[in-house]
């Protein structure tokens, strides 16, 4: 389960549906997904929990990273 953007998790639930879906009920109206590891190729699915990261990430630690100045470790 990723924590999306709900625009973000309308748009790849349509894009890829059976890959990408809501979390049924109050969670998934918030952005909680469901993504179905065994039909997704590993690149998108590393995009997918860059974008979750985002979402929950503090916001000097997404602007170090996004700057290039925070390697990670």
């Amino acid at each position: 389960m990723l924590k999306l953007d709900p625009e973000d998790q309308r748009n790849l639930g349509e894009a890829d549906p059976g890959v990408v879906e809501a979390v049924p009920g109050y969670w998934g109206r918030n952005g909680s997904t469901f993504v179905w590891f065994e039909k997704i190729e590993a690149a998108r699915f590393a995009d997918l929990m860059a974008m979750a990261w985002a979402q929950v990430a503090p916001k000097r630690l997404l602007a170090a990273v996004s700057a290039g100045v925070y390697k990670g470790g």
